[in-house]
């Protein structure tokens, strides 16, 4: 089934030649850049003080006269800055990097299991079988906005930490219509059995 939503051509490559021979495609779009890039504006706020604070303290340094600050303290102070400015330039970048990976992002769904492939720097490509039970669809899961756009999340990751643990949902990011996809997968769950353990 075509996508209504255009889909490019090297992503629609990549898809097919991810599909099975048997299997057949369903449902499939690109995830929309700006949700994506929406979502990393709390991250850019963050930034804006990493990277501001550093920037204006450097500024501060660059007119105070030289003999007040020992050379080595000085290297010391601009290092220590630097990286501060690093991370807070790279927060600040987020949402274009989000919106970028958005464009190299596809989302599909068969009629045996859910795929999301990515490639940016590196292909990634994560599936979920669809079968009732199946451990891939533990936590689905759907947000939406007024206009029907939103995320359908199949999994909650649990991820190891440094102190602890913290939960990430996996599954479908920034789509528009997204109660076609969830309906898609609620009919795969009651049609297909549970999938055979290796």
């Amino acid at each position: 089934m075509p996508s209504p939503y255009p889909i490019r051509p090297a992503m629609m490559r990549l898809l097919q030649a991810e599909l099975r021979p048997e299997e057949q495609l369903q449902w499939s779009q690109q995830p929309r850049p700006l949700a994506l890039a929406g979502k990393k504006w709390p991250l850019c706020l963050a930034g804006l003080f990493f990277f501001g604070v550093p920037a204006f303290t450097m500024w501060i340094l660059a007119f105070s006269p030289a003999k007040q600050i020992p050379l080595s303290l000085l290297g010391v102070i601009l290092s220590f800055l630097g990286l501060f400015a690093g991370c807070g330039a790279g927060m600040l970048l987020a949402p274009l990097w989000a919106g970028w990976k958005a464009t190299r992002t596809v989302y599909a769904i068969t009629d045996q299991r859910c795929l999301a492939i990515t490639a940016a720097w590196r292909r990634r490509i994560q599936y979920w079988h669809v079968g009732r039970g199946a451990a891939e669809l533990i936590d689905l899961h759907r947000t939406e906005d007024h206009q029907g756009r939103g995320d359908l999340f199949f999994h909650r990751q649990i991820v190891p930490v440094r102190h602890g643990y913290r939960y990430v949902d996996a599954g479908f990011a920034g789509i528009r219509e997204v109660r076609q996809a969830e309906a898609l997968v609620l009919k795969l769950i009651a049609r297909l059995p549970v999938p055979a353990s290796d």
